[in-house]
């Protein structure tokens, strides 16, 4: 009976899985997707090796900025191409009007 226990006890941790496991698994899984550039898989793994270390919450995460409202570009002595930018387009600045 104690070696049949000690079997199944052996077995049991043999098959164990703890974090380290899990990413070392996870860690050969992204480097084989790299060899064979499937970006979206090894991009899977790089995911779950952040979550399972506790490197990633899973949350999603918006960036936050601040929005352009302006933008000013001096152009070099000599270069005539005064325009102005508008809603992300570009027109002329008619002659002696550089607001």
């Amino acid at each position: 009976m104690t070696s049949r226990l000690n079997y199944l006890t052996a077995l049991a941790e043999k098959r164990a899985w703890d974090v380290d496991r899990l990413v070392d698994e996870a860690e050969e899984n992204l480097n084989k997707a790299r060899v064979l550039h499937q970006m979206g898989s090894a991009n899977g793994a790089l995911e779950f090796i952040g979550k399972a270390t506790g490197l990633v919450d899973g949350r999603q995460h918006q960036a936050t900025s601040t929005p352009v409202t302006q933008i000013i570009i001096n152009l070099a002595p000599g270069v005539e191409m005064p325009s102005q930018i508008v809603d992300g387009e570009s027109r002329e600045i008619p002659e002696g009007d550089e607001s």
